[in-house]
């Protein structure tokens, strides 16, 4: 961050940043697919079984903690959801 003409203005790689876009519901970039691979791939790794598309299918839009008791439900009460989420 420095000053300019009274304004802090961000630098990011040595540039000026004007604007930002956030995209929070994939219009511009699909990032559920790559989400979903992600977690996916965590979950084989953590629990020997991948979360099914259709399990993270209703987790869009939840909170972590509904999601969580979700995949209690469906993948027992063990299941290390944090750990999985945070290997993702």
């Amino acid at each position: 961050m420095i000053k300019k003409r009274g304004k802090n203005v961000l630098i990011f790689h040595g540039k000026p940043v004007h604007g930002a876009i956030f995209d929070m519901d994939g219009t511009m970039f699909d990032t559920e697919r790559l989400r979903f691979q992600t977690l996916q791939q965590a979950s084989q790794e953590l629990i020997g079984q991948e979360f099914s598309h259709e399990y993270l299918m209703q987790c869009l839009g939840l909170s972590a903690t509904t999601a969580e008791q979700l995949a209690q439900r469906l993948y027992g009460v063990n299941v290390p959801y944090k750990e999985i989420r945070k290997k993702s």
